[in-house]
């Protein structure tokens, strides 16, 4: 939040305050959780849901996120150097693993159940994955990639790399296919147009999100259904490209626009905001 402007992050629906629970216009009878003069939102479908919880509609203004301009245009000449200089083969097919999208909160008995739960995820991977696949773990900053090691004892003859810190755009764009437990950075692979995998062994399949309900994913919730998702987006193209068909509209519903110019607008709207105040 700058001064009476907040950004409103996707994937995070939770986010959004009930009708009920919000004030404007200078009511004051109900002071819980005052409404920003404007809300900055990723894309029309966030506009919507905060319409549908009592915002008021022209207090809101799709932009896209200033996070996802980075990936606009990314030179894939960049990404294979970089994922190269990680020790990765890009020569090879690779599924990346996203980790993290499990955790209720921060406190550390839920950090370790949600890594012995991606670490399961993992597993089931391994398993179910052709042995010429490279599988990239992408761990979660608050994660501890140390609990992964236990992978190399299980699983010597398999090509596995551990990344905590790294080039997040780069590792998707060398990606053949990205494994997403409930993450918003399905949306970054959205953009950069791969195929995704909802991975899921721990809830009912209709939980699995959104990702799925747009076309954009297949789900994945127990051992065969992960093992026909990945032959389907590693070996067949028809899949894959039935996928990919429906990513620019997605993009439209929840990234509002791919032009590299959403830093622009937020920096917009706060400048004009600053001045309709300053008078």
């Amino acid at each position: 939040m700058l001064g009476n402007i907040s950004s409103s992050p996707a994937g995070h629906i939770g986010y959004c305050h009930q009708q009920g629970e919000t004030w404007y216009s200078g009511k004051s009878n109900v002071l819980q959780c005052p409404i920003a003069t404007k809300t900055l939102v990723f894309g029309e479908y966030y506009k919507n849901l905060l319409v549908k919880y009592g915002y008021p509609k022209d207090r809101i203004i799709a932009t896209g996120c200033p996070r996802f301009d980075y990936f606009y245009n990314y030179d894939r000449k960049i990404a294979i150097n970089k994922c190269k200089n990680l020790g990765i083969n890009t020569e090879r097919k690779i599924i990346l693993f996203i980790s993290g999208g499990l955790c209720s909160d921060f406190m550390l008995q839920e950090i370790q159940r949600d890594d012995e739960k991606n670490i399961q995820m993992v597993k089931e991977l391994l398993k179910t994955s052709q042995e010429n696949v490279e599988l990239v773990i992408k761990v979660h900053p608050r994660d501890n990639e140390k609990n992964y090691f236990c992978l190399f004892k299980e699983f010597p003859e398999r090509k596995i790399k551990i990344i905590k810190y790294g080039d997040l755009a780069a590792l998707i764009q060398c990606a053949s296919v990205v494994v997403i437990s409930s993450s918003t950075v399905g949306i970054e692979a959205v953009i950069s147009k791969k195929p995704i995998i909802d991975l899921d062994l721990f809830s009912e399949p209709q939980f699995v999100p959104y990702y799925v309900d747009e076309g954009v994913a297949i789900a994945a919730y127990d051992r065969d259904s992960l093992q026909k998702a990945l032959n389907q987006l590693l070996n067949q193209t028809k899949t894959r490209e039935k996928l990919i068909s429906n990513m620019d509209k997605f993009v439209k519903k929840f990234a509002y626009k791919m032009d590299g110019k959403s830093s622009s607008r937020v920096k917009e709207v706060v400048l004009k905001e600053l001045q309709l105040k300053s008078k």
